[in-house]
C-alpha cells in the first residue's frame, strides 16, 4: 500500500534524524521535512488526486447502498431490474472515468520524472 510505504519510510528517516540531532532546531526541521514529504508523497496536497480518490470512494459507497437498498426492495418486488441495471451502469461509468483520470495523472508523473 502506497500510504503505508510512504509513512513507514518517512517515519524511519525522521527517527534516524532525531537520534542523530544535537539540538531542538534540528529536530524541528526534521519534523517539518517529514510532514512536507508525507503530504507530497501521499498526494494530499494535489487537488486532482484528492478529488478523484474522493469520487471513487463515493462511487463505491453509492454502489453498496444501491445493493443494500435493492436487496430490501427485491423482497417486496418494488424495484424493477432495468432500473437497477441503469443505476449501476451510471455508477460504474463514473467510477471508471475517475479511475482512468487518476491513472493518467499518475502515469504522466512517472513519465515526467523519468
Amino acid at each position: 500500500m502506497l500510504k503505508a510505504d510512504v509513512l513507514e519510510t518517512q517515519f524511519e528517516e525522521l527517527g534516524n534524524k532525531i537520534k542523530s540531532s544535537k539540538d531542538f532546531e534540528q529536530i524541528r526541521y526534521a519534523h517539518d521535512t517529514f510532514l512536507t514529504k508525507i503530504q507530497a508523497q501521499s498526494f494530499i496536497l494535489n487537488n486532482l488526486v484528492s478529488s478523484c480518490l474522493n469520487d471513487i470512494m463515493e462511487s463505491c459507497l453509492n454502489f453498496c447502498s444501491i445493493l443494500t437498498g435493492v436487496e430490501d426492495k427485491l423482497i417486496n418486488k418494488e424495484f424493477p431490474n432495468e432500473k437497477i441495471e441503469s443505476i449501476i451502469k451510471v455508477i460504474f461509468l463514473y467510477f471508471f472515468f475517475k479511475l482512468i483520470l487518476i491513472y493518467s495523472f499518475l502515469d504522466s508523473l512517472i513519465l515526467k520524472n523519468s
